[in-house]
């Protein structure tokens, strides 16, 4: 219910940057549509920073995406493409770890862009 008041309080402000981190993943599907069509329509007027391991999500809204491995740059470019790799190391890294059990997990980020790029500053 939370992540329900945030949205719903958020949705009534007038901003010019929108800052999403995982609040699309506690929703149900209904909650979700919502999200996505208020956050779509949100882009055509402001800049959305967009953060999930939700690769759908993110190539769904994202022009361009910042995939983040342990703090560190990995890639950076078109959604789709950026979205595509990150689930490529994604199963190639849960398939190393069946290979070779003691290796620690491994923390995936994937960002989202603005089309329109700002100066944005990201701090690990």
């Amino acid at each position: 219910m939370v992540v329900r008041l945030a949205f719903a309080v958020m949705a009534h402000v007038d901003a010019e940057i929108l800052v999403i981190d995982e609040a699309l993943a506690v929703g149900d599907a209904r909650f979700v549509q919502k999200c996505m069509r208020f956050l779509r329509e949100f882009k055509e007027r402001g800049t959305l920073l967009f953060v999930s391991h939700d690769t759908t999500s993110v190539a769904s809204l994202c022009d361009r995406v910042l995939w983040l491995d342990g703090g560190r740059v990995k890639a950076l470019g078109p959604g789709k493409q950026i979205c595509d790799l990150y689930l490529e190391n994604l199963l190639e890294a849960a398939q190393g770890r069946r290979a070779r059990s003691t290796r620690g997990e491994r923390r995936l980020h994937v960002i989202g862009l603005p089309a329109r790029p700002h100066a944005i500053s990201v701090s690990t």
